[in-house]
């Protein structure tokens, strides 16, 4: 996505030279603007102009355009939610900090912030409809919440290939990056003296088969319940909805397991 990266400079301000600058107007010209830095194609920095409402303002911008000294820069008008004003060369511009670098921005998983410098990485949303709280990495939304699920009946199988138990999972839904960072604890046991696995199966946006990551226990005494946990850092996912869900298996005998838990958490 083009100008996604959010640029950001101290006390830089300024009076407009356009006279007027047309509502519609995508050049900006200010002896001032020779104090930013340039922007490339890949960035964007906030502009407000008339910024405490002497005329018809006030409106943000986004500069998208601008070579290091110049006076004069591209921009792209009505950004946050403003309008376009026609400033005069008496009107000011300040260049800071938006209400978008500081709240959450509030919508729906359809109507999520898009256009020209939007989002941007390191941007926050809040979706009214998921209750999901999202941050742009520069690529894709990943989202900020962990999420765990856990099953606590006692259930069993004999199968040697991973597979669900009775009560399938414990599974749970994120909205991913391509890494995450998983825990699965169990208690565990097995008829004999024989190997019981849990492992993770992803499906959604990607598909993994469960045994890439595991959680293997081999009991002392058969039928003595064992408890474990393990951590996996997964990469190579593919962005978007994904679950992930709690497999199990055995070498030989038949294995139980009881108060099963997962934990995800993206990672940006």
């Amino acid at each position: 996505m083009a100008n996604e990266t959010r640029k950001r400079a101290n006390a830089v301000s300024g009076v407009v030279d356009n006279n007027p600058l047309a509502a519609g107007g995508t050049s900006l010209a200010s002896t001032e603007l020779s104090a930013l830095p340039a922007v490339d194609a890949t960035e964007h920095m906030a502009l407000t102009l008339d910024q405490i409402g002497t005329g018809n303002g006030p409106e943000i911008v986004y500069v998208t355009a601008h070579t290091a000294g110049s006076t004069g820069a591209t921009i792209v008008r009505g950004r946050e939610g403003t309008t376009g004003v026609s400033p005069t060369s008496t009107m000011t511009w300040v260049h800071g900090p938006t209400a978008a670098d500081f709240v959450p921005f509030h919508c729906t998983s359809t109507t999520r912030p898009s256009g020209t410098g939007l989002p941007y990485e390191g941007m926050t949303i809040y979706e009214t409809d998921t209750n999901l709280s999202l941050i742009y990495n520069g690529t894709n939304w990943v989202q900020l919440d962990s999420e765990g699920a856990t099953v606590t009946t006692s259930e069993s199988t004999a199968a040697t290939s991973y597979t669900d138990l009775a009560t399938s999972g414990p599974a749970v839904t994120l909205v991913t990056g391509t890494k995450v960072l998983i825990t699965i604890t169990s208690e565990y046991t097995n008829s004999g003296i024989n190997i019981t696995a849990m492992s993770i199966a992803v499906s959604g946006a990607t598909t993994l088969a469960a045994g890439t990551y595991e959680l293997k226990s081999m009991p002392v005494v058969a039928g003595q319940y064992s408890s474990g946990s393990a951590s996996f850092y997964v990469s190579g996912l593919t962005a978007g909805s994904n679950t992930f869900t709690a497999k199990y298996a055995v070498v030989g005998g038949i294995g139980y397991w009881l108060k099963r838990h997962i934990l995800v958490q993206a990672i940006p």
